[in-house]
């Protein structure tokens, strides 16, 4: 076993006073190191958070956006993310809250349902949005598994709208109008389905139904 060195002074240590995972410090050391590594986080964060919303702001100018209209709740955004930069995960939700903003929406950004939380929660309209990324088209189970457990915290007037980033950002004006007509169409689509979106409204709901029923053959055949 090869011995064990602090990684910033570079005295061996004992295997009581590791400190850390895989990189080791002293006791001292490590106090001292994470220390000196706050001020780097919140220098990034900071430089992040702006970063992210410059490149919402050239989104919503590539896709010929009004930017007079969105000017002061684009600053109001720019300003909140900037106080707040742990409600704001990327710049297609930054340009999410400008454009709802700007339509006179009352919202909140990353908002805690039960043990989970959406990226944007709209009382009036009673629907939770979530911008999906690419990263959605892995995890559609779960996200199906998720929007039901959503659903039943809220109650069932509660819709959760997902729109994909890349329609946010070829027309961000639109986002409003969209979220309702979204709405409106499960909702519909439920009243034909006796409350329940079927298997064959998205590849999401395809996998969530599978997922499940597989699991409930496993338990089924283990009792």
């Amino acid at each position: 076993m090869l011995k064990q060195i602090c990684w910033k002074c570079g005295n061996p240590i004992s295997p009581d006073e590791f400190q850390g995972q895989t990189r080791r410090y002293c006791e001292k050391c490590y106090d001292e190191y994470t220390e000196e590594y706050k001020p780097v986080i919140s220098q990034y964060v900071v430089i992040k958070t702006r970063v992210m919303f410059e490149r919402a702001m050239r989104i919503m100018e590539r896709a010929k956006a009004d930017m007079t209209k969105y000017k002061r709740y684009a600053n109001a955004i720019m300003k909140h993310s900037r106080d707040n930069p742990e409600l704001y995960r990327s710049a297609d939700e930054m340009i999410a809250a400008v454009v709802m903003l700007a339509e006179g929406y009352d919202f909140e950004m990353n908002h805690s349902v039960g043990r989970y939380r959406v990226d944007m929660y709209i009382p009036e309209l009673h629907v939770c949005l979530e911008v999906d990324g690419q990263q959605h088209k892995h995890n559609a189970a779960q996200d199906g598994k998720r929007d039901v457990e959503i659903r039943s915290k809220l109650g069932k007037e509660w819709e959760v709208v997902r729109i994909p980033v890349k329609y946010i950002e070829e027309q961000p004006e639109k986002l409003p109008e969209a979220i309702i007509a979204m709405y409106n169409n499960i909702r519909a689509i439920r009243a034909k389905n006796n409350g329940i979106l079927p298997e064959t409204y998205s590849r999401r709901e395809k996998m969530y139904y599978e997922q499940n029923t597989m699991q409930y053959t496993r338990k089924t055949h283990i009792i």
